[in-house]
């Protein structure tokens, strides 16, 4: 639903698009963001965050999102409560 709010407003998540109007360009960059969260308190917050790895496309980052998980999956490994793994848009504007 996000996305297609995001792309009502004329801003394209996956490549690079011109603003005619303003002279704007938008360019892209996913982030795959690991976050741990402190779980022992209520609600719970942030503990640490940091950025796994850098993508020109949302189905990149997609696609090594599901990869991180199905490689813990056949090494036997459990993802602890606290583990979060998400892509995150960060759109840079150049003028």
């Amino acid at each position: 639903m996000m996305d297609v709010a995001k792309q009502a407003m004329g801003i394209n998540l996956d490549c690079q698009v011109k603003n005619n109007s303003s002279q704007e360009v938008y360019l892209m960059t996913w982030l795959l963001m690991v976050i741990i969260l402190n779980i022992q308190i209520s609600p719970p917050e942030v503990k640490q965050s940091y950025i796994m790895e850098m993508f020109d496309s949302k189905f990149e980052c997609v696609q090594r999102h599901e990869q991180f998980f199905k490689d813990l999956k056949e090494q036997g490994m459990k993802v602890p409560d606290d583990f979060n793994l998400g892509c995150v848009p960060l759109k840079l504007v150049h003028t």
